[in-house]
């Protein structure tokens, strides 16, 4: 019925979507995704592909576990076992890491930050197909430097899959579908207001404010040293991230597919938009997940 109605509206409607919808509706409610043998829960994680409009799941459908992100997935889980502490997801989207650390590790706690709706919307139901409603709390918070309300900017939706690069920053894309307020606040003051105990490992994919999510957090950060895995893409502060590195010891490490590598500075790299940036005191840590996933490790 629902296939019929998009058919019916798409002289009415832009047809790009229309085609793009139909296709869409034709994609399995849900993947089956296996996950490595050193998980210490390794049972296959349920993702819904909310009707097909959930390209990550989409792509793991397609790719398996290293059709997302390769090597993300693998030095998130592999770090959190040997890190104590919470894991923040900080702009979970519909919650692959966040499901990754609560399976692959049973001792963290796990706090998925998502302020855009529909999104927020698959991850509460992939948390629920998976039966992690105890481990993982979601919180429809953006995380940024201060305490507020901000607007979020949603890129153009012609493409029909839930939203992945909202961002509050207004010049992230040239063109909006629309302006939506969300509710912010800062990691620093969520850690005191939830008594968080340690904050163990960190995952940040704000497009492009990421510097901003930190700055809300140097006294957590300062007290507990965690491992922070980032997107650092071209239009990012990199000056701001190299100096936040240089003067709280961090090392930055630049995540390819097959290897981690050990930068002097952060700057952006075209094969590798994600990085590590690893307090100087637990390089072994990072090490010991590269010898446990297969990646090469080395420092420049």
């Amino acid at each position: 019925m629902r296939v019929k109605q998009i058919l019916r509206h798409a002289t009415t409607y832009n047809v790009r979507w229309a085609y793009t919808r139909f296709k869409q509706l034709l994609e399995p409610k849900y993947v089956r995704l296996s996950v490595p043998g050193y998980f210490e829960d390794p049972t296959d994680i349920l993702l819904s592909t909310a009707r097909g409009r959930d390209s990550i799941a989409l792509r793991l459908a397609r790719g398996g576990w290293t059709g997302f992100e390769a090597p993300v997935p693998d030095v998130i889980a592999a770090s959190a076992q040997g890190i104590e502490g919470a894991f923040f997801d900080v702009g979970a989207n519909t919650g692959l890491y966040s499901l990754l650390v609560a399976k692959a590790s049973l001792k963290n706690s796990v706090y998925a930050f998502e302020p855009y709706t529909p999104a927020r919307q698959n991850l509460l139901a992939n948390i629920t197909c998976n039966s992690l409603a105890s481990r993982i709390d979601v919180i429809e918070f953006a995380l940024s430097e201060r305490k507020g309300v901000q607007a979020m900017y949603v890129p153009l939706q012609d493409h029909g899959s839930i939203e992945s690069s909202s961002s509050l920053n207004p010049d992230f894309k040239p063109e909006h579908a629309r302006v939506i307020q969300v509710k912010v606040t800062t990691l620093d003051e969520y850690v005191k207001e939830n008594k968080i105990d340690h904050l163990g490992l960190l995952k940040i994919d704000v497009e492009s404010t990421e510097h901003q999510v930190i700055t809300g957090a140097q006294e957590t950060i300062k007290r507990d040293r965690p491992l922070i895995v980032l997107e650092v893409l071209h239009l990012a502060n990199h000056q701001w991230l190299n100096q936040f590195c240089q003067e709280n010891a961090y090392r930055p490490f630049t995540l390819h597919v097959d290897s981690i590598r050990g930068r002097d500075q952060v700057t952006f790299d075209n094969t590798a938009w994600n990085q590590c940036f690893c307090p100087q005191e637990r390089i072994n840590i990072l090490q010991q997940c590269a010898q446990t996933t297969g990646l090469n490790f080395s420092i420049e």
